[in-house]
């Protein structure tokens, strides 16, 4: 009986592959578009389902039960190994929100339909995606459904006997190729993580199958070939593509490459003598396992700081992928009877669900908050002066006055008792963030937009005080809290407004090209250049700036000062003073994970929250803010250091009092609750404002 050849090369070609979207998900720099390992896999994966299924139809050797039975023994076993131990270890570091998401994204994992799951709530190239510890299986998803797929229409193609197979399946690449080059950037999502805008990368190693059964290539000058081809395909992971076109425009050398590669190879006899020793077939050889578990072994890591060297972390993840290749892939696909495969998938199934499902009802009832919306419960005062004791101060003085504030007055009521009882707080799962007024026109998330003055601008007026918000997601969140105070009063005297970008620098509208915000490049610059024209030609009596600076540190190795130089934010921050009233808002608190989720588990382990947060807070912040006061107290900037009236020596505010109730300061890592953006509003910003009239 004929068999089908055994390509080693292509074993070895996997490790190409997995190697750069290892090392971009390690974020070593110079694999800026690592994540293009994937879409090889994807070709070669074509390729050698296509070429199997092909080779048993025309020998009349095929069958679907067979078929799916065999994937099932390949793929299955290692990821539900991987989901039962990531699962149980995410248990022990993780709560509240983001564990639930770990688990039920794990179940979308473990039916290959992960990709859906991130479809609604993951950019894949967004920075903060720490708790996604099943983000990659997005691809698993897509290629499983390929799978789905594939069979019947080749069955179709050939036992119906379609004349010109290389046509039909060229016009198919066309047409999906088309659709992901031409789909709006505003739609990133759908072509990211959806099948109809993937598969012409499996159908160009379909092609190559179909080419080389029918075909048989002589292998004329295939080194040459070959290497030239190797050698562009490794230059496109190091290569700075902008990965909102992505995919599309940004794979196509990628994924043409590899189709190429495959064909040549095969006869590229030196080449294949190099790419085949021993380190790169092993690599090549346990690629899937690798890929299973180094993502999410390099995000809990990330979590606890276990391990602090890479070369160290590549070796565990080296060990532990080698461990799930030899003992559960290789066990279940070769030694494991059917009878015991299929009880250990079934067992491990229902393990996974129960697990998920007792946890995420365990969170829930670990809340104890039926609270209604705290947008509905808080009102404020006319008169912040009462609360705050303020009048006519100088506002540059206004830290000064901070060991009066109501803010210290939070720290002497709460410092000797430090914890409250669930009662004693006003807790809502359900409140956000103030981040949805004008999103995408003057606050910018997603992509391919730009702010106009005219969308913006609402209630602008140049004889009113106008007061405006620069800067990130973290200006959004204070601008909604001034604005939704001013709106209250009916104050038509001044206009509050926003410009704001989520994830960008303020004012840059042109980055530098070794820094890279991770596929926002395009959006920012766009939208910054907006932006800057804007204050250009519009009247602003008073301008609040806001950032996570913290960006400032995770894009530049040198001291954080010159860094803010090195992108020309303090030059901007400058020139705006000397026409304008400028008030730069230092570092809120920054926690390494959201304060709601410790408070949550804190309540279901002990029955009481904390008031003051330790622990829990990123102390870069309180260098950030050092650094800042030093350099901006000579300049004709007012700092607004928040920190200060946020935190007592060690300890921060967890929680804002009203009225005999704690309510908490934020929703997730950095942005405040709604709350907290009026309260602060109130209290704080006001007086600044309010010193000019």
């Amino acid at each position: 009986m004929k068999k089908l050849k055994f390509r080693k090369e292509i074993t070895s070609l996997r490790a190409f592959a997995i190697i750069p979207v290892v090392l971009y998900h390690l974020e070593v720099s110079i694999f800026q578009s690592g994540y293009l390992g994937v879409d090889v896999f994807f070709v070669i994966s074509g390729y050698l389902i296509s070429h199997k299924i092909i080779f048993d139809l025309e020998t009349q050797n095929f069958s679907f039960i067979n078929f799916y039975k065999n994937r099932i023994k390949r793929l299955a076993p290692a990821l539900i190994f991987v989901i039962l131990v990531i699962n149980f270890t995410a248990y022990s570091l993780y709560s509240g929100q983001d564990l639930n998401s770990i688990l039920s994204s794990s179940v979308f994992s473990l039916f290959y339909l992960s990709n859906f799951y991130f479809l609604n709530n993951t950019n894949y190239f967004d920075t903060d995606i720490g708790s996604q510890l099943y983000l990659h299986t997005w691809s698993l998803s897509i290629e499983e459904q390929f799978y789905i797929f594939m069979p019947v229409f080749l069955f179709f193609m050939i036992r119906k006997k379609i004349k010109f197979p290389l046509t039909v399946v060229s016009f198919l690449i066309a047409v999906s190729l088309f659709a992901s080059i031409y789909v709006s950037v505003q739609y990133f999502n759908f072509k990211f993580y959806l099948l109809p805008f993937r598969i012409w990368e499996f159908l160009l190693g379909t092609l190559v199958a179909f080419f080389l059964i029918k075909n048989k290539y002589k292998g004329s000058h295939s080194d040459l070939i070959s290497s030239s081809l190797l050698f562009l395909l490794l230059y496109q992971f190091v290569y700075p593509y902008n990965s909102l076109n992505h995919p599309g425009l940004t794979s196509i050398i990628t994924c043409f490459s590899t189709a190429l590669l495959i064909v040549f190879l095969e006869r590229a006899d030196n080449l294949n003598k190099l790419i085949n020793l021993k380190p790169i077939y092993f690599i090549g050889l346990i690629s899937y396992s690798l890929y299973l578990w180094h993502d999410p072994i390099i995000k809990i890591n990330n979590k606890i700081d276990f391990i602090q060297h890479d070369i160290y972390l590549i070796l565990v993840i080296l060990v532990i992928s080698s461990f799930s290749y030899y003992f559960i892939e290789n066990f279940f696909r070769y030694k494991a009877s059917n009878n015991i495969l299929y009880f250990a998938i079934v067992s491990s199934i229902f393990v996974i669900l129960s697990f998920a499902f007792f946890v995420n009802r365990l969170e829930e009832e670990s809340s104890l908050i039926t609270i209604s919306s705290v947008k509905d419960q808080v009102t404020f005062s006319p008169n912040t002066t009462d609360t705050i004791g303020l009048t006519n101060m100088d506002v540059k003085k206004i830290r000064d006055y901070s060991e009066k504030s109501i803010f210290q007055e939070m720290f002497t009521q709460y410092y000797d008792q430090k914890s409250v009882s669930a009662s004693e707080t006003s807790y809502d799962l359900d409140v956000g963030q103030t981040g949805d007024y004008l999103l995408d026109v003057c606050f910018i998330q997603g992509y391919g937009f730009a702010p106009t003055a005219e969308e913006c601008l609402i209630g602008y007026d140049n004889k009113k005080h106008n007061i405006l918000f620069v800067g990130d997601s973290t200006a959004h969140n204070y601008f909604m809290g001034v604005k939704s105070y001013v709106d209250s009063k009916d104050n038509s005297n001044y206009s509050v407004n926003t410009l704001s970008v989520t994830g960008c620098v303020p004012f840059i509208d042109e980055y530098a090209e070794d820094i890279r915000f991770r596929g926002k490049e395009e959006k920012c610059e766009k939208s910054y250049k907006a932006i800057n024209n804007i204050l250009e030609n519009y009247k602003f009596d008073t301008i609040f700036v806001s950032y996570r600076y913290k960006y400032f540190y995770e894009h530049k190795s040198e001291d954080f000062i010159p860094t803010l130089s090195y992108f020309g934010f303090e030059d901007k921050l400058i020139q705006l003073s000397k026409k304008t009233d400028l008030y730069l808002i230092g570092p809120s608190l920054l926690f390494i994970e959201s304060p709601k989720d410790v408070n949550l588990q804190t309540l279901k382990n002990e029955n009481k929250i904390n008031v003051f947060s330790a622990d829990n807070l990123d102390e870069d912040i309180f260098e950030i803010d050092l650094k800042l006061k030093t350099r901006m107290k000579n300049e004709n900037i007012t700092y607004i250091p928040m920190l200060d009236y946020l935190c007592e020596e060690q300890f921060c505010l967890n929680f804002l009092t009203r009225d005999g109730k704690l309510y908490p300061l934020s929703t997730d890592t950095i942005h405040l609750s709604v709350f907290t953006s009026m309260f602060i509003a109130e209290n704080l910003f006001l007086e600044y404002i309010n010193f000019k009239n």
